[in-house]
């Protein structure tokens, strides 16, 4: 696949926008931690879709941490239409226990599949 063509995944970094999201917007709950996107589709067709990954220190240390920023944004590239519809997404981690991908896919495709 041609890396020009995937969609850039960017990461909301204001505060002002990861509380819009939070307080405006709905929320999906999953056993990793409830998923909240904005109210309505986005308006603009760009190919930039902005999240925002919540961890405490309390999950683990930094590389646990790290991974499941990376596996969450790596489900985003394989499964774009969902993520797409709403352009920002803030998913608020706070499974204590040990994750993989193939396990978090299958979790977040059951849930996210009904919106």
């Amino acid at each position: 696949m041609n890396i020009s063509s995937q969609d850039k995944i960017v990461t909301l970094k204001s505060r002002h926008q990861i509380n819009n999201v939070l307080k405006r917007g709905f929320k999906i709950s999953t056993q990793f931690g409830p998923i909240f996107f904005p109210k309505g589709k986005k308006n603009d067709d760009s190919k930039v879709c902005k999240i925002a990954i919540l961890l405490s220190k309390k999950v683990g240390n930094a590389v646990h941490r790290n991974y499941v920023k990376r596996i969450f944004k790596e489900y985003i590239r394989k499964h774009p239409a969902t993520f797409k519809k709403y352009g920002r997404a803030v998913l608020i981690y706070n499974f204590k226990g040990s994750v993989n991908f193939h396990a978090m896919e299958k979790e977040l495709n059951g849930k996210l599949k009904r919106i």
